[in-house]
């Protein structure tokens, strides 16, 4: 740990300095001119004969190559949401007191749409009091709005709130408002801001949304915080029961009244399996405790929803093939190698015959290739393969009179000729 620290806290106290940086992104933003000729290997696949003889003494030099993957066979118990879920029965007694439970997410406060009259400074009592004597003499609110209040945001709009609720505004002002009638004006209301000019426009009522018209909503919920608590609980209790049973799940399956599944020749790559993702399945099968004393795995948790235990009921270790089972498959890697093999010879005979004025595209295709134009690549281009433009990337820069022509072995097992 203190070593672990130790590199931690050099690696965080690196730095570049301003010579090294714009060295580095000189570098990481360069260009450079690429074409190539690419040999595909499945094109030449066709040209190749592979002998009885070759593939006998390619099979019986590579035997151990040839052998069976180590698999086993599988007992199974699994624990699964959505049956669950579908078990699962909600009761209008269980759904009407959820609604009573849940019932404040359905109720719509009560709002307030509402025009002010803000003044501000010294004399904005005695000025709020003008303009409620002019208010009362029948003056338009909105008018007077837009001609003294104080409020920039308000007052273009005639001193026009919009709809409010509890809780929006401060105080004095919404105790106010939350006293009017509708349609009446007061004022002055002093609050941290200023003196206020009230008038109540609207009142929309606060209202609470019926048990039918959630309903639905609610068994959906309801359905699903059952299935996952009796999912939680079914989970637990198998993992005790096979615990228990330590190396054997048939009693646990009948305990449970659940399935004792099987499936045979699970392999320890994974590959061969009943399961989506296999790896957890793989480590736990595979582990000495289970594969080599016997013992009933521990829960093995796929998905949130998706719990298994499992034991492993016979093992088969890797053993040899005969070569007329495995025929196919040798003749099949000889043919790719040798497809290979031709790539490579046709790539080198691409290098011998460049010409800088030849026709590229002509010479690639009477190879089998095919001619990829120059086009500007940067460091991070993932349109090429990574062989191509680390290599590019490696070579000097190019004379005019004397072109970089370069074989370029791919991980696909393909050839190129970069130039």
């Amino acid at each position: 740990l203190e070593l672990i620290e130790l590199q931690t806290g050099i690696a965080n106290s690196a730095f570049f300095t301003p010579t090294e940086y714009r060295r580095y992104i000189e570098l990481y933003n360069q260009r450079r001119e690429v074409g190539y000729a690419n040999f595909v290997a499945d094109a030449f696949v066709d040209e190749v004969e592979v002998s009885e003889e070759a593939m006998l003494e390619h099979f019986e030099a590579n035997a151990a190559s040839f052998q069976t993957e180590e698999s086993v066979d599988l007992e199974y118990i699994e624990v699964l949401g959505d049956e669950l879920a579908a078990e699962v029965e909600v009761t209008e007694d269980a759904l009407l007191a959820y609604y009573e439970e849940e019932q404040a997410r359905f109720v719509t406060e009560e709002q307030r749409r509402a025009r002010h009259i803000l003044f501000t400074g010294d004399d904005a009592e005695t000025r709020a009091q003008e303009a409620m004597g002019r208010l009362e003499a029948g003056e338009d609110f909105e008018v007077l709005a837009m001609e003294l209040s104080d409020d920039p945001g308000t007052s273009a709009q005639g001193g026009d709130l919009g709809w409010v609720g509890r809780g929006l505004l401060v105080g004095p002002f919404e105790d106010t408002l939350y006293a009017m009638e509708l349609g009446a004006v007061e004022g002055p209301v002093e609050t941290g801001f200023g003196f206020h000019v009230i008038r109540l426009d609207e009142i929309n009522a606060g209202d609470v949304q019926p048990f039918e018209q959630v309903r639905e909503e609610l068994a959906e919920e309801l359905r699903l915080r059952e299935s996952e608590d009796g999912f939680y609980t079914r989970a637990t209790e198998l993992a005790d029961r096979a615990f228990d049973a330590f190396d054997e799940l048939a009693t646990v399956a009948t305990q449970m009244e659940l399935s004792l599944q099987s499936f045979a020749g699970f392999t320890r790559s994974g590959t061969v399996s009943p399961f989506a993702d296999s790896a957890a399945v793989v480590q736990a099968a595979f582990s000495p405790e289970v594969l080599e004393q016997g013992e009933n795995s521990g829960p093995i948790e796929l998905t949130d929803d998706h719990v298994l235990v499992l034991r492993v009921a016979a093992h088969h270790p890797p053993t040899e093939q005969s070569f007329e089972a495995v025929r196919e498959e040798v003749e099949q890697a000889l043919i790719r190698a040798e497809a290979e093999r031709l790539a490579a010879d046709a790539a080198q005979a691409f290098v011998e015959a460049f010409d800088a004025q030849a026709d590229l595209e002509a010479l690639a295709m009477s190879l089998g290739g095919e001619w990829n134009p120059p086009a500007w690549i940067q460091r991070t281009d993932s349109t090429l393969p990574t062989q191509l433009v680390a290599t590019a990337y490696r070579l000097g820069k190019p004379q005019a009179d004397a072109p970089i022509t370069e074989p370029v072995p791919l991980a696909s097992g393909d050839f190129a000729v970069l130039l």
